[in-house]
């Protein structure tokens, strides 16, 4: 057909064309090798110093401004342990010498107690405190000179022989001594009745001196201030550094997450109990330090050079941390993580960097065993002010855990409301049925989550996630027990993780059209909110008073914080000099003593205050009744009370003598019966029998007591 004919001429013209089209030569594959090219490792000159100087100023003036009432407060709460009853402190050089080689409990009880599982050893914050003490001693030495010196009634002879006669004391007695020694003129006697007057006079000199320190309490308080503003500005340039962070103007540096952070971090309320009470200083320094030896491995991964000397710095400021205290061992997982996730160009920097922490945290280890004696111990305490889970079983435990757990994590991001004291039982004897712990688990099943869903695509949460882990693994009570329940001075290193989350959720919305002054707004807001938590909550650490009457607001089921209480006021009594004001204080603090006894039956402080109070009300009244009871009851349960003794023997002959009876043969029969306290028993009955001797129930008792303790020749001498 005509349409067939033209479609087979078409076809005929399309293979034509394409024929004469000239094919591509195949070209072969050359042998040579293509040069792999080396990743640049990107280079990062830091924030500017100019930069850096204007947030080192900004983390001072914020952290005065917050802690600057903290100036005019005294030691209060655990500074006695560690400082103004610790023996090694005031002991000069030697002290130094001690601190370093022993448990840092024995200054303040004498020896090796072993009160909390693993012990203590953070001798650099007792060390300052030694060095503190003596610059103090030296300036009340040096003001005593010279009011010798301004003494109008003194010759300048005798002005030089005082002065002459204050230096020895202070410097060489043992030269005096020795000079006595020497002095063949007096006899033996003699010499021994010189050294004891040399001796008692320089035991006088140092309690005089000893009573002055505490006025310089504000110096103590404001190196915790100067060292927690840089431990802001060391977060400020540890984070700047890991994420990069580019400052070239104000409006980046404001921008930035790493300030945002600090920011963040200087303000938080749970900071106060760290800053404002001198004890804290260790929690300081060992993050303060932590934070140099991350800084430091991040200036040894950055450096184009080999960069040896920031390794060694990072090592030396991670040993100086671990010195401070042992939650600088976190950092150990911490350093390499944050590397890790933003330090990718060189795996070969990591492995040095986490090698030299591990040899250097196992030689840490070492020193920490040679000076305690073990690692951990096996047997932590069974009292629970010591060891807060004594008497739970282990599904209590964790559970109870699990509840402490979710209240850190409330509190890192609202802090409130706070108190000092989380003792027993402030925080309840939880199961796995409590909704508060099984919210927990979820919550922190969801973190982890978190964790690695962000691990790509915002490394910066997941980093902040894995860091908060760390930092509160130490304190958990999960690896170790550390004799409560929890502290918010134990969550001052994890709650930059907190800041970190906040920072970054912030910084998203500078990205945002909606530019950069919605953000800007909501970070000064909750750093607002959180300086003023500060403030509010920064006045109850003036005093013992005003703390404990601060938490006893909040911890109201804690043993301890009502006997703490009652401590506080019974103290208050103690310097009052009206007989009505004595007389409530004594009331008031008698409900207290009370319920820490009801709390926790036989607790020591509680008995020992309730038994004090019921003695001070007697002395006022003159009513033995009530007396006798508070004794009856404190002294069944604990009967080891020594006041208990001594009050006793001083009213054996004063008050009615049927009542006393009456109470030794009750006091006796509970402690056989109820305690099987036979020995104890037998201390009571003896006191019982100086009032009357020959009383037959008491006798009867005592054979009794004896029996119970298979001391038959002594039942048989009451027959």
């Amino acid at each position: 057909t005509p349409i067939s004919e033209e479609l087979s001429v078409k076809q005929k013209k399309i293979k034509k064309s394409t024929a004469a089209v000239p094919q591509p030569k195949t070209v072969k594959a050359s042998k040579k090798k293509v040069k792999k090219t080396k990743r640049k490792i990107p280079t990062y000159k830091g924030i500017p110093a100019k930069w850096q100087a204007l947030v080192l100023l900004a983390c001072l003036v914020i952290s005065m401004l917050l802690y600057h009432k903290t100036l005019s407060f005294g030691y209060v709460l655990d500074d006695k342990i560690v400082y103004t009853d610790n023996s090694q402190v005031k002991d000069g050089w030697q002290g130094i010498q001690d601190i370093f080689s022993t448990e840092s409990f024995t200054g303040y009880f004498g020896d090796q107690k072993n009160l909390v599982q693993g012990a203590r050893y953070r001798p650099l914050s007792l060390a300052t405190f030694n060095l503190e003490y003596h610059m103090f001693l030296r300036a009340e030495y040096k003001a005593k000179l010279k009011a010798i010196d301004n003494n109008p009634n003194l010759s300048q002879e005798e002005k030089k022989s005082a002065q002459s006669a204050l230096y020895k004391l202070r410097y060489s007695l043992n030269r005096e001594l020795k000079a006595i020694d020497n002095y063949k003129k007096y006899s033996p006697s003699d010499k021994q009745a010189a050294k004891k007057a040399l001796i008692q006079k320089r035991n006088e000199l140092k309690t005089e001196l000893d009573a002055k320190i505490k006025q310089y309490a504000n110096f103590s308080h404001l190196i915790n201030i100067l060292i927690y503003a840089l431990t802001g500005w060391l977060i400020f340039l540890t984070l700047a550094r890991l994420l990069r962070e580019k400052v070239s103007d104000w409006g980046l540096l404001v921008g930035g997450i790493a300030l945002g952070a600090t920011l963040l971090f200087l303000a938080h309320p749970l900071h106060v109990e760290a800053v404002a009470n001198v004890k804290g200083r260790d929690e300081i320094l060992s993050f303060l330090f932590s934070l140099m030896a991350f800084w430091s491995a991040l200036r040894y991964m950055d450096s184009p050079k080999l960069g040896l000397g920031w390794l060694l710095l990072s090592i030396l400021s991670f040993f100086t941390g671990l010195l401070a205290k042992e939650n600088t061992l976190t950092f150990l997982a911490i350093i390499p993580f944050g590397v890790f996730l933003f330090r990718k160009e060189s795996r070969i920097k990591l492995g040095v960097i986490f090698t030299s922490l591990l040899i250097t945290s196992i030689v840490y280890l070492m020193v920490r065993y040679s000076v305690i004696g073990y690692l951990i111990n096996e047997a932590p305490s069974t009292d629970i002010m010591n060891n807060s889970f004594a008497g739970m079983t282990g599904h209590q435990k964790y559970a109870t855990i699990g509840y402490t757990l979710l209240e850190y994590l409330k509190l890192n991001f609202i802090p409130h409301p706070l108190t000092h004291d989380y003792y027993p039982y402030h925080i309840p004897i939880s199961s796995f049925g409590d909704l508060r712990v099984l919210l927990s688990m979820a919550a922190h099943v969801g973190l982890v989550g978190l964790m690695i869903y962000f691990w790509k695509r915002h490394k910066l949460l997941t980093f902040a996630i894995g860091y908060y882990f760390a930092t509160m693994s130490i304190v958990s009570n999960l690896v170790i027990s550390i004799g409560t329940f929890m502290n918010e001075r134990f969550a001052f290193a994890a709650s930059l993780g907190a800041c970190m989350v906040l920072a970054y959720l912030i910084s998203i919305l500078v990205k945002k059209k909606t530019g950069s002054k919605p953000a800007l707004m909501i970070l000064a807001v909750v750093v607002g909110v959180y300086s003023l938590l500060t403030l509010k909550r920064v006045p109850a650490w003036e005093s013992e008073l005003m703390l404990n009457t601060a938490a006893i607001k909040v911890s109201k089921n804690s043993a301890r914080a009502n006997s703490f209480m009652a401590t506080a006021l019974f103290n208050k009594f103690k310097e009052t000099t009206d007989q009505g004001e004595r007389k409530r204080l004594l009331l008031e603090a008698q409900p207290f003593a009370e319920k820490a006894v009801t709390i926790h039956p036989s607790y020591y402080n509680g008995n020992l205050m309730k038994v004090g109070i019921a003695a001070e009300l007697h002395k006022i009244d003159r009513d033995v009744g009530p007396l006798l009871v508070a004794f009856h009851e404190a002294g069944a349960i604990r009967p080891d009370i020594d006041f208990l003794e001594k009050y006793l023997g001083y009213i054996n002959g004063t008050e009615d003598k049927n009542q006393l009876i009456a109470f030794y043969a009750a006091l006796a029969n509970t402690l056989m019966d109820d305690y099987q306290r036979y020995d104890w028993a037998v201390k009571y009955l003896l006191l019982g029998l100086e009032v009357d001797f020959n009383q037959p129930e008491l006798r009867s008792l005592i054979r009794k007591a004896y029996t119970g303790l298979g001391q038959l020749d002594e039942a048989n001498r009451y027959r």
